[in-house]
């Protein structure tokens, strides 16, 4: 549905791991370089450390036999001592998500660099 005298646009920015890009569909005319975008929110994701990694003393208790002597008595026997190990525990992270406000501002063909996450911008203007 084309508008007479009106410029109708439908972007999508998009920025992924340290890339970016653009999609348009232009209905009227064209315009080249530039341009205002307006205030949006974009969406990012950070990887959040949890817990750093380390090492837990883990108790492993002593190890006991029930045997029976020459007359049927039973009596415990200790097979191993308990003793205690360290074990590796890898740290922790989890992946957040944000929502950030980027205000308004004029896009030149050489400021289209974003912080690394995820960038999407949705909208018809």
């Amino acid at each position: 549905n084309h508008h007479r005298g009106h410029d109708r646009k439908v972007n999508v920015y998009f920025h992924i791991a340290g890339h970016h890009g653009h999609y348009g569909r232009h209905q009227g005319r064209q315009r080249h370089g530039g341009g205002y975008v307006p205030g949006h929110f974009v969406y990012e994701t950070q990887r959040v450390l949890i817990e750093p990694a380390h090492y837990d003393k883990l108790w492993y208790g002593p190890v006991f036999e029930t045997r029976y002597g020459r007359c049927g008595q039973s009596y415990k026997v200790t097979v191993s001592n308990g003793y205690y190990k360290s074990v590796h525990v890898p740290a922790r992270y989890e992946v957040r998500s944000i929502r950030r406000w980027v205000p308004g501002h004029y896009r030149t063909a050489h400021n289209t660099r974003h912080r690394g996450g995820f960038h999407f911008v949705f909208g018809s203007h």
